[in-house]
């Protein structure tokens, strides 16, 4: 601790501590005295006059003022700029505006910063630049010749947002196409547009033609205000829509598909997670189990983060209002659909029998331009003798993903339970030990291939704790040639089980994996076939999956 630097009158930042360096990011608390507190401070980390990161300091930390004496405690996050990798292991400022300048020192360890400045190299942080999208031409595609078509989506980030803009992109070729992009406190209409990339290429891309700004936050609790209500009936009444879409009721609310039944032929609604039976749209409660919609006894909150926090409390009290509106606003729907039958087999106590009668199975497809040429793609590493495990995560790897289970793997090689790397190509929600592992923090598409490229994984992880209702993740390492561990949860279990992709393991914890790589170690031939099994395996194109979404507007209609 070095004491900071006194500002005029209030606090004094007089403590700090670096819990971790994770995902180009740093990690800790800050303590500070003086006269008055605020319950948040603006971070700048500095190297000179030179900023090398921007966060905030705003998490109560009691347990700061109990170990330090202070006065005040806060936890923060400060995301940092890749040239940190080349300031680690020397003094830095960290401003704490409004309290003052206090010293730093962040370190890595030698495997995690190698591997960074590796990925450095690769512009792996760099965002890819958007260009028209070359997409292929569905065999249905004149069937919806002339329609106008509205898909609505949350206004957020992850792959069932980026699959809806690839479907949206893919069925433009022939209909109007707009999304609508629902967030907290705004909307912003989209309309599928033809553009040309640097060279020259024609594409399809989505352009922004409206934005609409809300007073009032959009609350889980209480039903939709006027407002938003007057602004749907003016998109509708303005666009017309033959068909209408809504993949997610986040920032949207389920009341507004039957505000959009009497404008529309056709409203279809997709399920790409249980929102429809909690807020919790993983089902993963607050004591960090699958509870299948069913609370049980337990005390913890499960509500998400980014949701009103000052709503009744989710679990076993407002879930069940939730729910009912979201059950009931299905009887207004001509279909819905999902990516897996584990999905249906979720919502089969909370449906009618003529609820259930409208579900579709309609896998994900991708672009094959993302594996331009699988057969000659390099394969997963095979395993040498005396060369470690590597083991990779794709993704936000959060609790219900199996962050808890990450960090005791991660604990374990650390200890020398297992000659392995762990390499986590997106981020954790919780910190591991990175002496054998390394987190690279959130990637785009198109940064992921270059990096498992240098990994060269040995095996993938995919150690989810709910059932995930389809899973890029299981799409991604097999289309890169990497077998993958898996739980036996929803739709990831039922994949690698039927594509042969990997292993499924009935109970994954840190030492069933530990003793299945030990098993795999001594016979390398098992490892082998799964390799195998995996280069043979193709995704479903975007073109496929574009053509029974076509199928299923024109067969409603119909």
């Amino acid at each position: 601790m070095v004491d900071g630097t006194m500002p005029e009158g209030g606090a004094k930042v007089v403590a700090v501590h670096i819990e971790s360096l994770q995902g180009l990011a740093c990690y800790g608390w800050i303590g500070l005295d003086g006269t008055g507190f605020a319950n948040s401070y603006p971070l700048i980390l500095r190297r000179g006059d030179e900023s090398l990161g921007e966060g905030w300091a705003r998490g109560r930390r009691t347990d700061v003022e109990k170990a330090r004496g202070c006065g005040w405690g806060l936890a923060f996050q400060v995301p940092l700029d890749p040239r940190i990798l080349d300031s680690l292991d020397q003094p830095l400022d960290l401003e704490v505006k409004g309290a003052g300048v206090i010293q730093v020192v962040l370190t890595l360890s030698p495997f995690a910063l190698s591997h960074m400045k590796a990925a450095r190299e690769l512009d792996y942080w760099s965002p890819v630049i958007a260009t028209p999208a070359k997409q292929g031409i569905p065999r249905n595609a004149e069937d919806i010749a002339g329609q106008t078509i509205l898909y609505v989506v949350h206004d957020a980030e992850g792959g069932a947002v980026a699959t809806s803009q690839d479907l949206a992109l893919m069925v433009a070729g022939s209909a109007r196409v707009f999304m609508l992009r629902c967030g907290r406190t705004q909307w912003r209409l989209e309309k599928v547009i033809t553009d040309h990339d640097d060279g020259g290429v024609a594409g399809p891309c989505l352009k922004t033609v409206e934005t609409i700004g809300f007073e009032q936050p959009w609350a889980q609790h209480v039903l939709p205000d006027e407002a938003r209500v007057a602004a749907l009936q003016r998109i509708v009444h303005d666009l017309r829509p033959d068909v209408a879409h809504v993949r997610s009721v986040i920032y949207f609310s389920p009341e507004l598909l039957v505000h959009l039944r009497p404008f529309v032929r056709r409203l279809i609604f997709s399920a790409h997670d249980f929102v429809a039976i909690c807020l919790n749209g993983f089902l993963f409660n607050g004591d960090n189990k699958f509870c299948g919609g069913d609370c049980g006894s337990g005390t913890k909150r499960c509500l998400p983060a980014d949701l009103d926090d000052s709503a009744p409390p989710l679990r076993g009290k407002s879930v069940y209002p939730w729910r009912a509106r979201c059950i009931a606003a299905l009887d207004h729907v001509d279909a819905i659909v999902v990516t897996s039958q584990t999905t249906i087999d979720v919502f089969l106590p909370y449906v009618s029998a003529e609820v259930l009668a409208k579900f579709h199975i309609i896998e994900h497809g991708r672009a094959v331009a993302d594996w331009p040429d699988k057969a000659a793609a390099k394969p997963s590493a095979p395993l040498l003798p005396g060369t470690p495990f590597r083991i990779v995560l794709v993704g936000a790897i959060n609790e219900a993903k199996g962050a808890v289970l990450v960090q005791e793997l991660a604990k374990a090689v650390a200890g020398g339970d297992l000659d392995a790397e762990i390499h986590v190509v997106g981020y954790m929600s919780v910190l591991i030990n990175q002496s054998r592992s390394v987190v690279y923090g959130p990637y785009s598409r198109g940064r992921l291939s270059p990096i498992l490229d240098q990994i060269a994984p040995t095996v993938g992880l995919v150690p989810v704790q709910w059932p995930e209702t389809y899973s890029h993740v299981v799409t991604e390492l097999a289309m890169s040639n990497i077998p993958m561990i898996a739980s036996n949860f929803g739709a990831v279990g039922e994949r690698v089980r039927l594509h042969n992709l990997g292993w499924v393991l009935p109970q994954v914890t840190a030492e069933s994996i530990i003793e299945l790589l030990k098993r795999l170690k001594a016979s390398p031939k098992e490892l082998e076939e799964r390799r195998q099994a995996v280069r043979r395996y193709r995704c479903r194109t975007e073109e496929g999956m574009a053509e029974d979404y076509i199928g299923l507007y024109n067969g409603v209609m119909n």
